[in-house]
């Protein structure tokens, strides 16, 4: 085999790695875990050839999981995050970057820890912050649901995710996800405070820097 995809969580990458190249199942090998730094160093610990090893991470996951929940476009025009170390052989990488081509995706080579910094700000803490708007739902009585419209489910969607995949994902992440969130929270404390005042222009800059922010990914 020429290429093996790793994909389990976080914590068991490099395990896995290690068990894989022991058989050698495969010439070359890279993963899909959304965190970086943890599994690269634990299959550095674990003594694996590096050289065959591309950590990789595509931005295209959905809230659903399993083979019902496939869709041949999910890559379409998606970042798929490739972070090769120093070691990594060229003809790895080549081979990685193809498969990132044959699926419809856009390679995007970056650093282990900064991939994790920059995942933390547009995915990990973002999961969060969804759970816990989708969270409050539990509160709400029948008729606030029925007048639920598109807006707030595109907000919650991705809270649907697994639990506790996700518990594995943010522990992998934890500092820079909990640095995101005490900005965001920070963010919604004023919001609160400045609402509670009966300063309703308290909140104008937040909502300004919100749609300057949705600006730039749209």
């Amino acid at each position: 085999m020429d290429l093996a995809v790793i994909a389990v969580p976080p914590h068991l990458v490099g395990e896995r790695l290690a068990e894989l190249q022991k058989q050698g199942a495969a010439r070359v090998y890279t993963d899909v875990a959304s965190v970086k730094a943890d599994p690269i160093a634990d299959a550095e610990r674990l003594g694996c050839d590096l050289t065959s090893y591309v950590p990789g991470h595509p931005l295209a996951g959905r809230e659903r999981s399993g083979p019902a929940a496939a869709r041949a476009e999910l890559f379409d025009g998606r970042a798929w995050a490739l972070c090769p170390g120093t070691e990594t052989g060229a003809d790895a990488l080549a081979l990685v970057r193809e498969l990132v081509s044959l699926c419809g995706a856009k390679a995007v080579t970056v650093g282990a820890a900064e991939h994790d910094a920059a995942v933390a700000l547009v995915s990990h803490a973002p999961h969060v912050a969804a759970s816990a708007v989708a969270a409050s739902l539990n509160g709400g009585d029948d008729v606030a649901l029925r007048l639920a419209g598109q807006g707030l489910r595109d907000v919650t969607r991705i809270a649907a995710g697994n639990p506790l995949l996700w518990q594995r994902i943010l522990a992998g992440n934890a500092l820079p996800v909990a640095e995101v969130l005490d900005r965001v929270a920070a963010d919604l404390t004023a919001a609160a405070s400045a609402l509670r005042s009966g300063d309703p222009d308290g909140v104008t800059d937040l909502l300004r820097r919100g749609v300057d922010g949705q600006a730039r990914i749209s």
